[in-house]
């Protein structure tokens, strides 16, 4: 990452001022930012369970990369001395290394599962793991995703959805972000 090149980062708390529950951070994907459709009905049921949500708004890189990610997480859940959860969309599972050094519990929503850096990130997060993606998605990678499936990570697999859960057919797209909104609400649940 050049030193010239423009990156902001801002954060938005929602929730109760008492983070009784916990913190979720949620980190975005590069265009998927946090009041998109997935991530503004996660973060609400999160809310509605009673954690504190940070959403992070950034202006990524061209050159974003693991430590880039790293950082932006790092410095998201800041002094937070409480539990901590995460949510990330597509380009935010590049935290996924960060996340397993710091075993947070996490939900990848269509993770780029080709890298290897992220791949691996979430097979070493000894904390529970929540992958989402779709069959229609070139960042999804079923067989990588089963493996992770056999070394304790929960998978949602939509059939034909895409990058964002988007499936063709008449209620189908409804169909598998209510899919993807159950999971996640029983996921979050389960850890409170």
């Amino acid at each position: 990452m050049s030193d010239t090149e423009p990156v902001t980062t801002r954060y938005v708390d929602l929730g109760p001022d008492r983070d009784e529950t916990g913190l979720l951070v949620v980190l975005p994907g590069r265009g998927y930012h946090p009041d998109k459709p997935l991530l503004a009905v996660a973060t609400q049921l999160a809310v509605d369970q009673g954690w504190r949500v940070r959403q992070v708004w950034w202006q990524a890189p061209d050159a974003a990369d693991v430590d880039w990610a790293g950082a932006e997480l790092a410095a998201a859940v800041g002094d937070h001395d409480g539990p901590v959860r995460l949510l990330a969309k597509s380009l935010g599972s590049l935290a996924a290394p960060e996340a397993a050094r710091a075993a947070y519990p996490s939900c990848w929503l269509t993770p780029l599962l080709g890298r290897d850096d992220v791949a691996e990130g979430i097979a070493s997060n000894d904390a529970r793991q929540l992958l989402v993606g779709g069959t229609a998605d070139e960042a999804w990678d079923s067989a990588i995703a089963q493996r992770l499936a056999g070394q304790g990570a929960e998978v949602l697999e939509l059939p034909g959805a895409d990058h964002s859960l988007n499936v063709t057919g008449r209620n189908a797209t409804a169909t598998a972000h209510a899919e993807f909104i159950r999971v996640f609400g029983r996921w979050l649940g389960e850890m409170e």
